[in-house]
């Protein structure tokens, strides 16, 4: 147990982000209590992280370039590691060919909600390895992915 400085409440140490400057390896203030800070920040500092993002990609415009090609390739890689020879691979396709379509019919009236393909089991994550299958894909918005972001909740 450890209490945050921020609520005064006593949480588990789980709710703590990992921090390796504090003695015991964790942040003084609770997940929670971050989130809100982190969210009050931007409201105040709108658009400082875009111009601070577009000033250190204008620094080194190269290694911008390197850094994004080498994130895409890990992607690009890991989905195809995790893709077995009986997924459906037409399905696949034409799922990803459909959220283009609606993406361009909304467009065409003037809204843009975004479609993307999410997988809903991560390929990526500390707990579990999903695969790259027609039944581990779903069709979400753009927010509401960036929200589910690379989580699973187990049981």
């Amino acid at each position: 147990m450890k209490k945050c400085i921020k609520c005064s409440k006593n949480k588990p140490t789980v709710e703590f982000h990992k921090h390796k400057g504090m003695k015991d390896g964790r942040l003084n203030k609770c997940r929670s209590c971050v989130v809100k800070d982190v969210y009050a920040w931007r409201a105040v500092n709108e658009g400082c992280r875009s111009k601070e993002y577009k000033k250190s990609k204008a620094k080194d415009p190269i290694q911008y370039k390197a850094k994004s090609a080498a994130r895409t390739s890990k992607r690009r890689r890991t989905a195809k590691n995790a893709q077995p020879l009986w997924a459906n691979q037409q399905y696949i396709n034409d799922l990803y060919i459909n959220a283009a379509e609606a993406n361009a019919m909304f467009e065409a009236i003037g809204l843009s909600p975004k479609f993307e393909i999410d997988h809903i089991v991560p390929l990526q994550n500390e707990q579990v390895c999903g695969l790259h299958t027609e039944h581990n894909l779903q069709v979400l918005s753009r927010t509401a992915n960036r929200r589910k972001a690379n989580k699973f909740k187990v049981g």
